[in-house]
């Protein structure tokens, strides 16, 4: 299974520089690349940031990882549709 890898993640506070030279040497055919800018109105503060990464083979151990979440996360949400289940049989069956 492929995954996505981060490459490159810089985030700045203020205006930043990058220089094509600090990453044209690790960029790769397929690379994805994003930049932006992020603004948090409330705090008046804004980030910029600049993102490259690319899809990569997933290892044994981060397959293992993956499959150990997914199985406690599927445990969890059987268990919190059966409480919603429950919550709903009893105001359905008390009207």
């Amino acid at each position: 299974m492929k995954i996505r890898k981060e490459i490159i993640g810089l985030w700045h506070d203020e205006n930043p520089i990058l220089l094509t030279s600090d990453i044209i040497s690790q960029l790769e055919a397929g690379d994805e690349i994003s930049a932006g800018i992020l603004t948090d109105y409330d705090a008046g503060d804004s980030h910029f940031s600049f993102e490259v990464s690319r899809m990569v083979d997933e290892t044994p151990e981060q397959m293992d990882r993956r499959i150990e979440f997914e199985i406690r996360n599927d445990e969890r949400n059987r268990v919190r549709r059966y409480e919603k289940y429950l919550k709903l049989k009893e105001e359905f069956e008390n009207k």
